[in-house]
């Protein structure tokens, strides 16, 4: 990757950060690193504590002076005003991401001089404001309405988020830019099944195929739902040899409430829980698997399906999800989400021989090497940032994606 030094600095502003963080966590660690590599000034403030930083520096390989915790058991407003003044000129930003936590009232109060970039991350898709209706329509009253309508751009992950802000009632330019993969993680040897090391550790047998789900363990991502089309077809589930594994991090005590169901209906031999997986071990994980499954309820993007897809993994998730491309071009099953064709396509998956999904798989890499990876999408991110401090000059519109208004009439 060449570096170039661009005069510009960048300060991002996260309602999260580390290893919990999901995410927005993965993008704004990426962008912070990728940025850093093409010759950006870029920091980053989050929520969170102190020993985050050394634990978000180690993992990322980022200068820890480039990171700041914020505790919000006090309000940091005269750090920021200090940074604020101390960069406040043409070629300084604010990319604040999420929306709904204090955060929002720094980039509020950092004033009309300084360029605000939003990334809501999918929190303003419909079926995430369902949860908890009455604390966001608070915070929106309070701030988060006039935060959002007061900012000078917005990004949107993909084509579907951003129709999403244009039907909130956003108008400002929106960006559409995708989140990305590590280089790293895209295989370069063809996708195979012999990668053991995840079967060995988690004692599954060395035949079986695995069905990966790897994830938050959250209401939203419709585990529920998939673990009942599990139960409707066990016994072909268990004939042909395939067993569904649960990746991930528990919220809500949501992994209880699944494994009682798992429990209750004697389908322990079928389905596996065995937490959540980072580095190498998530490496592991994906490469033991034979297709990769994200039952969601609704996603901005879907940062796990470029990962599956980056690994050789064909992959099945819902079309409350912005992934057609996966029917498009043969690199998986983009559905609706609905118990039969749950079951349907689980059948078309048991049918498929070995090479069939290894083919699909090389599909998946394709198609994460041409769009999805970190290099192209922070290329794409400074180019906007350029835009939006150069007054949106037509001059500077290149090397991103913005969305047009016409899109809504699809």
């Amino acid at each position: 990757m060449k570096w170039i030094k661009i005069s510009m600095k960048i300060l991002h502003l996260s309602n999260t950060a580390g290893r919990l963080g999901g995410g927005v966590s993965e993008v704004v660690h990426a962008l912070l690193y990728y940025q850093y590599k093409l010759g950006l000034r870029s920091i980053l403030w989050f929520v969170g504590q102190k020993k985050q930083e050394s634990e978000i520096a180690r993992d990322n390989e980022l200068d820890k002076s480039r990171l700041i915790a914020l505790d919000f058991n006090f309000f940091p407003h005269l750090s920021f005003f200090a940074e604020i003044k101390k960069n406040n000129n043409n070629n300084f930003l604010i990319h604040q991401h999420g929306v709904f936590l204090l955060t929002s009232l720094l980039t509020l109060s950092a004033g009309k001089k300084t360029k605000t970039i939003i990334s809501p991350h999918g929190y303003l898709e419909p079926e995430k404001l369902k949860f908890s209706p009455r604390k966001k329509k608070a915070v929106l009253t309070l701030f988060e309405n006039r935060n959002l309508k007061s900012c000078d751009c917005l990004v949107a992950c993909s084509e579907q988020e951003a129709i999403s802000l244009r039907n909130f009632g956003l108008s400002q330019p929106i960006v559409i830019l995708p989140n990305g993969v590590n280089e790293s993680l895209v295989r370069k040897n063809p996708p195979n099944r012999n990668d053991l090391a995840f079967k060995l550790k988690y004692d599954i047998r060395l035949n079986t195929r695995v069905l990966l789900f790897l994830s938050r363990i959250h209401p939203f991502k419709g585990l529920d739902l998939f673990l009942e089309c599990i139960l409707a077809i066990k016994d072909e589930f268990r004939k042909n040899n395939w067993i569904f594994v649960i990746a991930g991090t528990n919220e809500l005590s949501h992994e209880r409430e699944l494994k009682i169901f798992v429990e209750s209906n004697d389908i322990n031999d079928i389905v596996r829980f065995v937490g959540p997986q980072y580095g190498q071990d998530k490496v592991d994980a994906f490469d033991s698997a034979d297709c990769f499954v994200l039952p969601s309820k609704g996603e901005n993007f879907g940062i796990a399906v470029i990962e599956a897809l980056a690994r050789g993994l064909p992959v099945i998730t819902t079309r409350t999800t912005p992934w057609k491309e996966l029917e498009d071009l043969d690199c998986g099953w983009w559905i609706r989400r609905t118990k039969n064709d749950f079951i349907n396509t689980l059948l078309k998956l048991f049918s498929k021989d070995e090479n069939n999904l290894i083919q699909m798989g090389k599909n998946g890499i394709e198609l994460v090497e041409s769009k999805y990876t970190w290099p192209k999408v922070s290329q794409q991110s400074i180019q906007m940032y350029k835009w939006v401090l150069n007054d949106f000059s037509e001059k500077y519109r290149k090397g991103f994606t913005l969305f047009k208004s016409n899109d809504l009439k699809r």
